[in-house]
């Protein structure tokens, strides 16, 4: 991998010697040019390595397919003292639900926003069990609780139902439109919205 990240660096050192400007240079990693250097630069052989690794690390899998299974739950969130409710989300969103990494950067202010309305926000993240839920509708109002983005939202949105919510955050997105898919303005409210 450091092979890998020091032959980027040559990548990008070549693109300034030819005159581009350092701020543009560094643009260049989320750029469809840098995806295909990375793609053509691969170590051969990392790819089928992480494939065959993956499915059988039984014990991660268990851990992440479990992590929130029991938390996550009507009769839980529902039930949860105010402390413990407050912890809980905490928690969640600090290991950003089990499956993105950063939560631990945000989720003290996240804390402190449910904190100033514990209630609300309660009744707000129980909403998604009940089957006449207007997703999109609940993922335009989840833009107004600060520090509950659309990554946690989704992934949040996932432990309520795995079949029917899809997490979608930026990476998701960027990565859709770098396999080629067109991915329309509001795709993140629509996509939720068809899956509801």
């Amino acid at each position: 991998m450091t092979k890998l990240l020091s032959g980027y660096n040559r990548f990008l050192q070549a693109k300034i010697q030819e005159g581009m400007k350092f701020a543009d240079a560094a643009k260049l990693w989320d750029t469809e040019e840098s995806f295909n250097w990375l793609i053509d630069n691969v170590p051969e052989g990392i790819i089928s390595a992480y494939l065959n690794w993956y499915p059988t690390d039984k014990k991660q899998i268990e851990r992440r397919e479990n992590l929130f299974r029991d938390i996550i739950t009507r009769q839980n969130v529902a039930g949860l003292a105010k402390e413990e409710f407050v912890e809980t989300m905490f928690r969640f969103a600090k290991e950003g639900g089990g499956i993105q990494s950063g939560g631990y950067r945000t989720a003290g202010l996240l804390r402190k926003a449910i904190e100033a309305d514990i209630e609300g926000f309660r009744g707000f993240i129980l909403e998604p069990f009940e089957k006449d839920c207007d997703v999109a509708d609940w993922l335009e109002r989840s833009r107004e609780v600060k520090y509950f983005g659309k990554g946690i939202a989704t992934i949040y949105l996932n432990w309520v139902d795995k079949n029917r919510y899809s997490i979608l955050n930026n990476k998701t997105h960027d990565a859709l439109k770098k396999l080629g898919f067109k991915i329309p303005s509001g795709a993140f409210l629509n996509c939720q919205h068809q899956n509801g």
